[in-house]
C-alpha cells in the first residue's frame, strides 16, 4: 500500500479514531475504513471537523499534516508538529532572505530554478519578468488552440488552495513555522516556482497530446502532477535550498 492522502468531508463523517497502529474512518451509511498510520501521508478535511478534533490533534502530534478547507475550497488552517530536528534551513532562513552572502545564495537558488523551468518550455535569456510573461502567453495560446482552456482554468482555480497547503506542509517539515517576513518570502517564492512548474508541465503535455478530444486525459494528467508530482518537486526544491543553507553555514564558520 502506497502512502495515501486521506480526504474527508466533515459533513459526511460519522467517526474517526486511532485504533492501535491504524486510523479508522467511518462515513455515514458506509463501512469503516482502516488505514495503517504509517501509510497516512496527510489528512485533507473539508468543512468543520467538530466530531474528529481530538483525533486530528493526535494525528498532528505524530507529524501527520492536517489541512482544513472551507466548503468553497478556500484554505482555512493547518496543523502539524514539526520534526524534532529542524534542517539547517530553519536556522538560516532569516539570513538567506536578508542581506549578505546568504541572501545572494537564496536569490541564486530562486533564479536558477526559475530559469531552468522557463528553458524547459523553450525560453532562453532576457529579463525574468519578460520570460514569465512569454511563458504565460505560450500556455494561453496552447490551451486555446487545443480547446482545453475551460479544463485548465477550472484546474487552476481548484489547485490554488491545495498548492498553498502543500507548501505549508513542506516548510513545516523543514522546521519553519508560519510568521515573519522570511517565511512569507520563501512561501511566496515557492508558490511562484510551483506555478511555473505546473505551467511547464502543462505546456509539455499540450505540445505532445493536446486536443479537444482529450479533456478527461488532460484533467487526469493535471490532477496527477498536482498531487504526487508537486509533492516530490517541492521536496527537491527545498532540499536544494537546504544544501545552499549548509554551504553558507560552512562558509561562515570557515571565515569566522
Amino acid at each position: 500500500m502506497d502512502p495515501v492522502t486521506v480526504v474527508i468531508d466533515a459533513a459526511a463523517l460519522e467517526s474517526m479514531r486511532i485504533d492501535g497502529r491504524s486510523l479508522v474512518v467511518k462515513g455515514r451509511g458506509r463501512s469503516a475504513q482502516r488505514i495503517p498510520l504509517h501509510k497516512v501521508l496527510r489528512i485533507d478535511i473539508t468543512g468543520c471537523p467538530t466530531h474528529a478534533f481530538d483525533c486530528l490533534v493526535e494525528l498532528a502530534s505524530k507529524s501527520i499534516p492536517i489541512t482544513v478547507f472551507a466548503t468553497n475550497g478556500r484554505l482555512r488552517a493547518q496543523m502539524f508538529n514539526p520534526l524534532p530536528s529542524p534542517k539547517p534551513l530553519a536556522h538560516w532562513i532569516g539570513d538567506m532572505v536578508g542581506n549578505g552572502q546568504e541572501a545572494r545564495s537564496y536569490r541564486a537558488w530562486r533564479e536558477h530554478h526559475l530559469r531552468r523551468l522557463l528553458r524547459a518550455s523553450g525560453l532562453h535569456g532576457g529579463r525574468l519578468s519578460t520570460q514569465c510573461h512569454e511563458h504565460d502567453r505560450l500556455l494561453d495560446i496552447m490551451v486555446e488552440k487545443s480547446g482545453l482552456r475551460s479544463a485548465y482554468v477550472a484546474y487552476v482555480q481548484d489547485q490554488e488552495p491545495m498548492l498553498l497547503a502543500r507548501i505549508g506542509e513542506h516548510l513545516l517539515r523543514c522546521g519553519l513555522t508560519p510568521g515573519g517576513p522570511a517565511y512569507q518570502q520563501l512561501a511566496t517564492d515557492l508558490e511562484l516556482l510551483s506555478q511555473r512548474w505546473l505551467c511547464t508541465k502543462a505546456i509539455d503535455w499540450l505540445g505532445r497530446l493536446g486536443n479537444a478530444k482529450q479533456v478527461q486525459l488532460f484533467e487526469r494528467f493535471l490532477r496527477a502532477i498536482g498531487s504526487n508530482g508537486l509533492d516530490d518537486w517541492l521536496g527537491l526544491m527545498l532540499e536544494r535550498l537546504n544544501e545552499a543553507a549548509v554551504a553558507c553555514a560552512l562558509h561562515r564558520d570557515g571565515v569566522d
